[in-house]
C-alpha cells in the first residue's frame, strides 16, 4: 500500500482503476521495453514518484473490502428504514 503500480495487462478493470485514480502507469503488455520505461520515469521523476504513491493510498481507501462491507451495510439500512 502506497507504491505506485506498474500493470502491464491488457485493457480492463484493473488498468482503468489505475489511470482513474492516478495510482500508476499502465504498460503495454509483454513489453519488456515499456516496462523498462516505466520504471525509468519512477526513477527519473521523484515527484512523479511521490504524487502516484499519494494516490495509490488514497484509492487503497476507497477499495478496502472493511469500508465496502461497511458502505453496502449502511445502504441496505437505509433501504430498510426507507421501507417502514
Amino acid at each position: 500500500m502506497g507504491l505506485p503500480v506498474l500493470t502491464g495487462v491488457p485493457k480492463g478493470e484493473a488498468t482503468a482503476l489505475v489511470e482513474q485514480n492516478n495510482a500508476g502507469i499502465v504498460f503495454e503488455p509483454e513489453n519488456t521495453e515499456s516496462l523498462v520505461a516505466a520504471i525509468n520515469q519512477l526513477i527519473a521523476d521523484p515527484a512523479k514518484r511521490n504524487a502516484l504513491r499519494e494516490n495509490c493510498r488514497s484509492a487503497a481507501k476507497q477499495y478496502d473490502r472493511r469500508q465496502l462491507a461497511l458502505d453496502m451495510l449502511h445502504a441496505l439500512e437505509q433501504v430498510m428504514q426507507s421501507t417502514k
